[in-house]
């Protein structure tokens, strides 16, 4: 397949080349979609991973709300002097 692009600078032909290593403009460019394309589906992957850890995190410190109470509570049975004597 044949394809022609057009108003590319020779900064832009440049960059593209150093980006993908190709010594040529068309398959520079080439490859520069395919990069492209691999890196917007990583990038894809990657927001849905943050997503599930933020749900995690989320739940943990939820959790751990949960247990400050408890917490509290355990410190201040261990502050009470006679709460461990037996009677």
């Amino acid at each position: 397949m044949a394809l022609t692009i057009r108003d590319l600078t020779p900064e832009e032909k440049d960059a593209f080349g150093k980006l993908t290593g190709e010594k040529t403009t068309a398959k520079a460019l080439v490859k520069a979609a395919n990069i492209g394309v691999s890196t917007t589906a990583q990038l894809a992957e990657a927001n849905a991973r943050i997503k599930e850890l933020e749900l995690s995190l989320l739940s943990y410190k939820q959790a751990l709300r949960g247990l400050s109470s408890h917490c509290a509570h355990v410190i201040e049975l261990a502050n009470q002097d006679d709460a461990f004597i037996a009677s």
